[in-house]
Parts: structure tokens; sequence; C-alpha cells
């Protein structure tokens, strides 16, 4: 009887810890499921980013002069000049 009740208990305890470990195993995918979602935004914007970089400076690269003259109306002289 003794050896009955052990299994008994013994069996009971195994399940539960095995749906301990299903419970989190499930959180553990999803968490990995939004982290994936959140990474191909970041992926997005970064490209973005990349792009807009790009295009500034380019324009740095081919208007210097303009961008002196602006720089030169907002604060009245070039960077630099102290």
């Amino acid at each position: 009887m003794d050896g009955l009740m052990w299994q008994a208990i013994s069996g009971g305890v195994i399940a539960l810890l095995l749906s301990i470990i299903a419970f989190f195993l499930k959180l553990l995918v999803q968490d990995i499921k939004s982290m994936s979602t959140e990474i191909s935004k970041l992926k997005e914007a970064v490209v973005r980013m990349e792009t807009e970089l790009a295009m500034v400076k380019s324009m740095l690269l081919k208007y210097p002069n303009l961008i002196n003259k602006k720089i030169m109306r907002l604060w009245g002289s070039k960077i630099g000049d102290s």
C-alpha cells in the first residue's frame, strides 16, 4: 500500500511540475514572437534612418555654400569664426 501511495504522490508532483514547465514555455514562446515583431519594426526604422542620413550627407556635400549662407543668415557668422 505504501508503494502505491508513493507512486501516486510522485506522479502527481511530476504532473504538476510538467504543467508549470509547459506554462512557462508557452510564455517564453509568446515573448519570442513579440520580440521578433519588434525587431522587424526596428529594422525598418534603421533602414529609414540610414536612407535619411545618406540623403542629408549628399545634400551637405552637394550644397556647402548654400548651407554656409543659411548659417550666416541665422547666426551672423560662419561656424569656426570666434
